[in-house]
């Protein structure tokens, strides 16, 4: 924003739930989650260059999508973004990333999936009492805010781990790798096996923050719901008590239960980025005919692994493609090679997220947010398919 220092939210006691978008730009949207409590603010990342190759993907190969498409393909290509061949010959800037921004008790904030600092960003967080910790939801941004807030705890995952090493060369340091949780209790981490210098804080520097985060921390359930591509792998996501609002990095794309407003964006006029937009809701939306779409569908089966990302399926054909998987690669499957969790490992997280008392799902991309009973027919609808399937295949042994 021009001015975050100008957007910040103006208590409303009466309302105990509000969503208000108090500045627009083309860039941000800064929103009222629960008044002094619960923010997120939506920025754009600079480098949208790997959807754009997914998105291009589902549309040339199929001739379809490719005829549905053309509006949008002509508006790219008069732009320049899109070449005769339907090479991008850019690197759009169309994914949006929502940071969510929780305040603490005892002062300053703690934030799940980190944005770019915008001008006056910094400067509101700071005057919130500084960030106390961060969630690594992603792992865009992540040297930017240790270089701001150096003594900030950094809470991380598995792939938190490898960019660690890879992206960030050994530079950005990671405080605690947060576990897999309890299987018995959906997967929720238990908060209190923090190691010490996460759950004292190590604050902004300001002696009014020198206090334990641990009574912070009883504030916040995490839940680690499997992906299954292999051992290890999970989506980290969080639920704040006080305000009842759940961030989540990709859980759902779909906020009502008409799937009304599905898939990614925010307010914007570009007509470039607003023709990406929409061809990323054809090319996924429309084309599984469904708007209850969830992230990792696909990446629990060696089959769903392989046919998606090569032959471009839809979720139908994934779902039958299981029963195969045994008899195509004579055994060689997730349940039985790496022993990955199952559909229904998930599903234990979502009912244990399900049994909360949800007023929001604060979801990094999606452009519209579900909100109370909501919240958990929009989780039931999108993961129904996987209620009873297993990882591997329906003929593995449990």
């Amino acid at each position: 924003l021009k001015a975050l220092s100008l957007c910040i939210p103006v208590s409303s006691p009466t309302v105990p739930m509000v969503e208000v978008s108090k500045d627009t730009l083309d860039e941000t949207t800064l929103e009222v989650h629960h008044p002094d409590v619960c923010w997120s603010v939506t920025t754009i990342e600079p480098d949208s260059e790997w959807l754009t190759a997914a998105v291009m993907k589902l549309v040339t190969r199929d001739a379809r999508m490719k005829e549905l498409c053309a509006p949008e393909i002509a508006v790219l290509q008069e732009a320049g973004e899109l070449g005769k061949d339907l090479t991008p010959l850019t690197k759009p800037c169309f994914f949006p990333n929502r940071c969510v921004v929780w305040k603490l008790q005892g002062g300053g904030v703690v934030c799940y999936s980190v944005s770019k600092i915008l001008d006056g960003m910094r400067e509101w967080l700071d005057s919130l009492g500084g960030v106390r910790a961060f969630f690594c939801a992603h792992t865009n941004n992540l040297l930017q805010w240790q270089e701001f807030w150096p003594e900030a705890v950094c809470l991380g995952h598995q792939n938190t781990k490898t960019a660690a090493k890879n992206k960030y060369r050994g530079e950005l340091r990671v405080d605690w790798y947060l576990p897999l949780g309890d299987a018995t209790d959906g997967f929720r981490v238990d908060m209190t096996e923090a190691p010490p210098e996460v759950r004292m804080n190590v604050g902004t520097g300001s002696a009014q923050s020198k206090v334990s985060l641990a009574e912070g921390l009883q504030d916040f359930d995490v839940f680690a719901i499997p992906l299954g591509m292999r051992k290890g792998f999970a989506e980290h996501d969080v639920y704040h008590k006080p305000s009842g609002t759940l961030a989540s990095a990709d859980l759902v794309y779909n906020g009502t239960v008409a799937a009304e407003g599905t898939g990614i964006g925010w307010e914007t006029q570009d007509k470039a980025r607003l023709a990406w937009l929409s061809m990323w809701h054809k090319a996924n939306v429309q084309r599984e005919g469904t708007g209850h779409l969830p992230a990792y569908r696909h990446m629990l089966t060696l089959c769903g692994i392989i046919s998606h990302f090569m032959c471009i399926t839809t979720t139908k054909c994934e779902r039958n493609v299981i029963a195969a998987c045994c008899c195509l690669f004579g055994g060689c499957c997730p349940c039985i090679c790496c022993k990955a969790p199952d559909w229904r490992d998930q599903m234990k997280a979502i009912d244990a997220i399900c049994e909360l008392d949800l007023k929001k799902i604060i979801s990094c991309h999606a452009k519209v947010c579900p909100t109370g009973a909501d919240c958990k027919i929009v989780l039931q609808k999108s993961w129904q398919f996987a209620r009873s399937a297993r990882g591997g295949c329906a003929l593995c042994p449990a």
